[in-house]
């Protein structure tokens, strides 16, 4: 687009994405603004925190629905390339998207804005789970949807603040067009510096209720069929999960503060979308993009962490010589391997890490790192297209798998399992897994965990595992650990946990 540029400016490191933030939703207000930071596993890549604020537009699809929300001169921009789209139909205030047809609409939407030089300039990304129904044609059962948050999201800032922790660079990038000046930096920096940075309320609320999609005992019920589904050649791995609601008037960015200390990861995010939050601390990277080459780095394979340095070492041990945990592991490495293989450049696949151990709060994890070069003319939503959603959230084969899915789960997964990241302009991009995330809306809480099911599966263990993999969101809402206060809320009368 003629119309516009980019302005990139050097700042100092002497204040924090925290302060900066602050400084920000001070200025902008919190449904402005969003922060993405990283504070751990820092070794396995370039991973940067980023805030980014002043919301110019938002692209949102639902179903076969396109709506696009925004100021100025970007939104009659984008305005403009939608009407001549010839895969969208006008409808009123918004449009109809053939579904074979989005991924086509949302890359003419990022080309509207490209650059060839390097730049950190974004969109923010969000894929739901749903995003699938644009790729497959796969079956709706399930109706339930406690949140009603888009598909797909694609929403682009007036400015940019990279923060590079490994090299002490911070740089500032905004977007230049006729309609309004640019913000001069000079003054945000002194106020970023001044501000004091935030910190978590000691005193917490308790929740007024907490509800879950299923109880354990139909959690067992449905392993069972999904080992049956296994035992019968239908599938060989399946995820399957629950969600947890937690009605509470504790404020999401709170939450956000005590998930980051209580859950340090490589993909912490604060992010307002539509009416409602996305907390998240994700220990997976689904998708990095750097010029060519593209990488995939699959988690699969938990066990808690121990109370001191011995426990934990058993545990890894025991971790890492479980055949069954292994065996699922690298079924999910293979499938990353075939949806990666299919845009590779011959003799690019590689996985240069394997089975590799990662640490976080509560849980130990088995990793690998899947990398190619993309064959020419493929780009990132060439790659999204062909990996969405990642197979560590779904089973494999993933299609059937995804079917199964659908007929037991209670409640559609909205962000859960979904991808969510930046996608700069000049088509590089890295999108986090979303998952150890509370989504916050009509002041409740739902956050969800899967285990996965193989042919040795023992169901009650699994049903274990979703709870560890809840440990961190609940105790960033509630201050309690979840495994015991499901034992003592049996036996509070002020304090409700029941089945819905």
């Amino acid at each position: 687009m003629e119309s516009f540029k980019l302005l990139k400016e050097n700042l100092s490191s002497s204040f924090t994405p925290l302060q900066c933030y602050e400084t920000l939703k001070k200025s902008y207000g919190i449904n402005n603004c969003y922060i993405m930071e990283s504070l751990s596993g820092l070794e396995y890549g370039e991973i940067m925190s980023v805030v980014g604020f002043d919301k110019l537009s938002q692209i949102s699809i639902k179903g076969n629905e396109l709506t696009i929300s925004g100021i100025g001169q970007v939104k009659e921009v984008l305005k403009e390339f939608l009407n001549n789209c010839s895969y969208l139909k006008l409808n009123k205030e918004s449009f109809l998207i053939d579904e074979k047809h989005t991924w086509d609409v949302l890359e003419g939407i990022y080309k509207v804005f490209s650059v060839k030089e390097h730049t950190n300039f974004s969109f923010l990304t969000f894929l739901g789970y749903d995003a699938a129904w644009h790729i497959e044609k796969l079956p709706r059962i399930i109706q339930k949807d406690n949140l009603e948050l888009p598909d797909i999201c694609l929403v682009l800032y007036r400015g940019i603040i990279t923060f590079d922790q490994a090299n002490s660079n911070t740089v500032f990038e905004q977007i230049i067009m006729n309609d309004f000046s640019p913000i001069d930096i000079n003054i945000l920096e002194k106020e970023f510096k001044n501000e004091i940075e935030p910190e978590a309320q000691e005193k917490i609320s308790l929740p007024t209720n907490i509800s879950d999609s299923i109880t354990k005992e139909e959690f067992i019920s449905i392993a069972e069929s999904c080992l049956e589904h296994i035992a019968n050649g239908d599938i060989y791995q399946i995820q399957i999960g629950h969600e947890l609601q937690i009605t509470s008037n504790i404020d999401p960015f709170d939450v956000y503060l005590r998930l980051r200390k209580i859950n340090p990861s490589p993909y912490m995010y604060f992010i307002a979308i539509n009416n409602a939050f996305v907390v998240g601390a994700s220990p997976e990277l689904f998708v990095r993009k750097q010029g060519e080459k593209v990488a995939m780095r699959p988690i699969a394979g938990t066990v808690r962490r121990g109370k001191n340095a011995d426990q934990d070492k058993r545990n890894i041990d025991e971790l890492l010589s479980s055949e069954k945990e292994v065996a699922e592991h690298m079924m999910l490495v293979d499938l990353c391997r075939n949806d990666l293989g299919r845009l590779c450049k011959p003799g690019t696949l590689d996985v240069n890490e394997q089975l590799a151990i990662e640490r976080y709060s509560h849980i130990f994890h088995l990793v690998s790192n899947v990398r190619v070069e993309l064959d020419d003319g493929k780009d990132i939503f060439d790659v999204l297209a062909s990996t969405f959603p990642a197979g560590t959230m779904t089973g494999t084969p993933k299609i059937r798998a995804m079917e199964i899915i659908e007929s037991y789960e209670k409640s559609r997964r909205s962000m859960y399992a979904g991808a969510l990241g930046l996608i700069s302009l000049n088509g590089d991009a890295v999108m986090s897994l979303c998952i150890r995330t509370a989504l916050y809306k009509d002041s409740k809480y739902s956050i969800r965990a899967s285990a996965g099911i193989v042919a040795d599966s023992k169901p009650e263990n699994e049903w274990q595992e979703t709870l560890n993999k809840l440990g961190a969101s609940y105790l960033a809402i509630t201050g309690r650990e979840f495994e015991k206060e499901i034992e003592r809320v049996k036996f509070d009368e002020n304090f409700s946990y029941r089945c819905v």
